[in-house]
């Protein structure tokens, strides 16, 4: 039977993600040899909601209703990315990304209403605290410059974006990277 990898996530405006693909260039312009990291394209910057796993297509359906759930009653907001940070910590840099400003609060709360409407139709929570952010890359080895790129982007503004929707996707691997395809698209509404 056919799994397909399947996750909840929001948008950032084209405006942003040309903002975000600008930091990269720079970062990359400013990365050392020693420093190998793989960066994420620009046309699959996103903030994930929720990460479910391989689902069979019959329960794609179930993830988009959870969606639904989870955005009765939500208005449409406005989310600022900014700020450059790693995961899991500094001193053990993993993930390099952009953290979100205004609106995360917003961001928090239609987050945890779609882990409760998931939990609810069988799927089970995260259990890590929620962390929105952009992924700019995974750094495969060394460390070396990275604090300096937190300490010199860490207020960099990488503009504001309306929230009105939570997209459902299947992330298709391949060897040059992943691709992700839209499955169902679930407005925000008041």
């Amino acid at each position: 039977m056919k799994h397909l990898r399947i996750f909840a996530a929001i948008n950032v405006s084209i405006p942003s993600v040309r903002k975000v693909a600008e930091l990269q260039r720079k970062l990359r312009s400013q990365q050392s040899a020693e420093l190998k990291i793989g960066w994420v394209p620009p046309a699959n910057l996103h903030i994930t909601l929720k990460y479910y796993g391989n689902l069979i297509p019959e329960q794609v359906e179930a993830v988009a209703a959870a969606a639904r759930t989870a955005a009765k009653g939500v208005a449409p907001f406005e989310v600022t990315a900014r700020g450059l940070g790693v995961f899991p910590k500094p001193e053990e840099p993993r993930i390099l990304w952009v953290g979100l400003g205004g609106g995360n609060e917003r961001m928090k709360t239609l987050q945890a209403r779609l882990e409760e409407a998931s939990e609810d139709l069988g799927f089970e929570p995260d259990g890590r605290p929620f962390s929105g952010h952009l992924t700019l890359g995974r750094i495969r080895q060394g460390t070396e410059g990275i604090d300096t790129w937190l300490q010199d982007y860490a207020e960099e503004d990488c503009l504001a974006s309306s929230i009105d929707e939570i997209v459902i996707y299947e992330s298709r691997l391949h060897r040059k990277g992943a691709e992700y395809v839209s499955h169902y698209r679930v407005p925000l509404n008041r």
